[in-house]
């Protein structure tokens, strides 16, 4: 790995983690606008709506946004040039056959997620539209290596969002049919601004092959049914608790999940670099520069990861009553588990995109479809017992489930992990975590203190540390390196 790729990869992610952050801190200012205006029940509503749209994303997307990253970015000019056409007229095709078999059989697909959301068919049918091509465009730019214009997407509409919920506001008070128009307004123009920054004449030459057709279906295919099963790891439970209990329910497993979700998206800033350049280096042959980029990532991010851990289980009552008000209390414990979760779920995307990028995409799928059996699973079994909280369980057991399997493959297939460096910062955190349940009060004071000293243990058992955010500060800021006494460029 020369200095050129590590600067760039540096800077890369630091675009869209930038973007990402303001992207995350305008939505949470929504959210936090929408659960404080509407009811439970509405928000819930709201919340099955939006992921039934998601479904429709999934189950009818066949993936095409991953296998567009993998050949946009490819080394191969062919595939650079030749695979944009030929993917978004397949992308039109499915959406127009998904949107003909909802309208025909709505009746019974409507019942099958709740009978609350049958009134806005038609606004999950445009959301359903809207967000397909959203994705399709944000993976373009991503596999274009265009990361500032993804951040500058990401801030611009998220911004924009908030606005049209504050004039609202103003204007009239906000409701679910309100809140509704505001998505499909933000989600059109998030859309209308992606094609207006899309270099066409790179990427837009008119070509429908068969075999290059064939191609990028038989790469989607394996990807698509990971995809569907990811779904079912972290979005079905919405449907189960749907079933088994009411909207209100949904609104207090979904605000849990909020922060989680928003820490998704925050990670998959990294991905957005992280996924192109490994596959770059693999394509490269470059394969000990490929495992160095893999382990570092997975040791700096299971370190952070770990302080966000700890943060949510010290601080999760003041973090959900500050950001969501004392009504959604009930949802504290649950988001400190949906942050575990997290965690382990993001290790696992690392290793997942590590076995991609590699050429082995049947095995994540082998694991996403393990994990979401498990998930279903568990939470069929669960959430009659525990309620919402059960669905909670279930998320946290497929995601360790997840992890272990990747692991596996990865050693199957002589991609080595440093295992000791990667569960150093989760064996403290579990430590700490155990010590503060049975020893300390329950003080804002005493959490504030065993914070400090966990960062300082950190700090002095993991020196690596050190090494690693000197090297992302230096590439950052350009500072002149002490060793070659270069300025990097």
């Amino acid at each position: 790995m020369d200095k050129s790729f590590k600067r760039d990869f540096i800077k890369g992610s630091a675009a869209t983690s930038l973007g990402t952050i303001v992207s995350m801190i305008f939505q949470f200012v929504s959210i936090l606008i929408i659960t404080r205006q509407i009811t439970k029940e509405e928000f819930g509503i709201y919340v099955l709506i939006i992921v039934i749209s998601t479904f429709l994303d999934t189950v009818s997307g066949l993936a095409l946004e991953q296998s567009l990253v993998k050949f946009i970015s490819s080394t191969n000019e062919i595939e650079r040039k030749f695979t944009f056409v030929p993917t978004i007229m397949i992308r039109i095709i499915l959406i127009v056959v998904a949107i003909i078999l909802v309208v025909l059989f709505r009746n019974s697909l409507m019942t099958l997620f709740s009978f609350t959301a049958t009134e806005f068919l038609y606004v999950i049918i445009i959301l359903f539209v809207l967000s397909s091509f959203r994705g399709l465009f944000y993976n373009l730019l991503q596999g274009m290596n265009l990361f500032k214009k993804y951040a500058l997407v990401q801030t611009i509409t998220s911004v924009f969002r908030v606005a049209l919920l504050l004039v609202i506001l103003y204007i009239h008070e906000l409701t679910l049919k309100n809140v509704l128009l505001v998505e499909i307004v933000a989600v059109t123009f998030t859309v209308l601004l992606q094609m207006a920054l899309i270099p066409y004449k790179e990427i837009f030459h008119w070509d429908l092959n068969f075999q290059n057709i064939k191609r990028i279906i038989r790469f989607s295919i394996p990807l698509s049914l990971s995809g569907i099963s990811y779904f079912i790891q972290t979005q079905v439970n919405i449907f189960i608790i749907s079933a088994y209990l009411n909207p209100v329910s949904i609104a207090n497993y979904d605000v849990a999940g909020k922060i989680p979700q928003a820490s998704a998206k925050g990670f998959q800033s990294f991905i957005i670099v992280f996924y192109p350049n490994l596959a770059r280096l693999l394509s490269k042959g470059e394969r000990d520069s490929a495992l160095i980029l893999m382990n570092k990532s997975l040791f700096t991010f299971s370190i952070l990861l770990n302080l966000l851990l700890m943060i949510s289980f010290l601080f999760n009552k003041e973090i959900i009553q500050l950001l969501f008000s004392d009504k959604y209390l009930d949802s504290s414990m649950a988001f400190s588990f949906l942050m575990a979760a997290f965690y382990l779920t993001s290790m696992s995307n690392i290793m997942g995109y590590s076995l991609v990028s590699a050429g082995l995409p049947s095995t994540t799928l082998k694991v996403n479809v393990a994990a979401g059996a498990i998930n279903l699973i568990a939470a069929f079994l669960m959430v009659p017992i525990w309620g919402f909280m059960g669905a909670v369980y279930a998320i946290l057991l497929n995601s360790l489930f997840s992890i272990i399997l990747h692991y596996l493959y990865l050693i199957k297939y002589n991609l080595k992990i440093d295992l000791i460096n990667l569960i150093k910062p989760s064996l403290l955190t579990i430590i700490v975590l155990l010590f503060y349940y049975q020893f300390i009060p329950d003080s804002l004071i005493f959490k504030n203190v065993l914070l400090i000293a966990y960062l300082l243990t950190i700090y002095l058992l993991l020196p690596e540390i050190k090494e690693i955010f000197r090297q992302i500060v230096r590439h950052l800021f350009r500072i002149k390196s002490g060793n070659s006494g270069e300025k990097v460029t």
